[in-house]
């Protein structure tokens, strides 16, 4: 623990500037809210929104492109937050490069919603640490910045020249192959091309039989 503290210690060794993107926090109890801000507010945040419900949240979604979504998985009455996640990806609230941290203080939360088709970027288990908290988003946000290039063509809504970077991605960046292809798969779907989209779930079965690559393919071949 000693380690993982002293990372948060000094944010700016990451390399990562966390002072100008913008955070929603989406939690039911003020006081989670409130630590995770403090916690937003010691690495340098300074674009911070808060949510209590996931009907507000989804009010917030559609106004500002957050560059990282910090979201309880139960949000009591209404949608949680495995609802609010795949409604924000349906409705092409969020870029491809966004993070989405799904929180929760169940420790088997991840293998319940392992076969959802919108998975987050990273789970975190109550109770959070300032020092966890930014390992987690350094971790994650370099993984998602291979889809930065991407975020502009997707934004644009010319899925297929997104679909071509994704393939130029894989090249370079093999490591995170898997996640490129869902995003083919997602984009080959969205410009009305199902059949590129199935092969693409049928090459990624090859290698590994992943929940949302056999729910991506049944819904094809429904």
């Amino acid at each position: 623990m000693n380690d993982i503290m002293s990372t948060s210690s000094n944010p700016a060794e990451s390399g990562i500037d966390w002072a100008e993107k913008r955070y929603l926090i989406i939690d039911d109890f003020v006081g989670i809210r409130q630590l995770l801000r403090e916690s937003l507010r010691n690495l340098g945040a300074k674009h911070i929104d808060q949510a209590s419900s996931g009907g507000e949240a989804m009010v917030l979604l559609a106004k500002t492109r957050y560059d990282v979504v910090l979201c309880d998985y139960n949000l009591g009455d209404g949608k949680n937050g495995q609802q609010v996640l795949e409604e924000a990806r349906i409705r092409n609230l969020m870029l491809p490069s966004s993070v989405w941290l799904m929180v929760s203080a169940e420790k088997s939360v991840e293998s319940v919603m392992g076969a959802a088709e919108h998975q987050p970027d990273a789970y975190i288990i109550k109770p959070i640490t300032e020092g966890v908290l930014l390992t987690r988003l350094n971790r994650v946000w370099n993984k998602k910045q291979i889809f930065r290039e991407i975020d502009q063509a997707f934004a644009d809504k010319d899925y297929l020249r997104a679909a071509r970077l994704c393939d130029e991605q894989i090249a370079h960046n093999p490591l995170h192959a898997i996640d490129l292809q869902r995003m083919k798969a997602t984009l080959m779907l969205k410009s009305g091309e199902p059949e590129l989209a199935r092969k693409v779930y049928e090459h990624v079965l090859e290698e590994r039989d992943y929940n949302w690559a056999r729910c991506g393919l049944a819904k094809i071949l429904m």
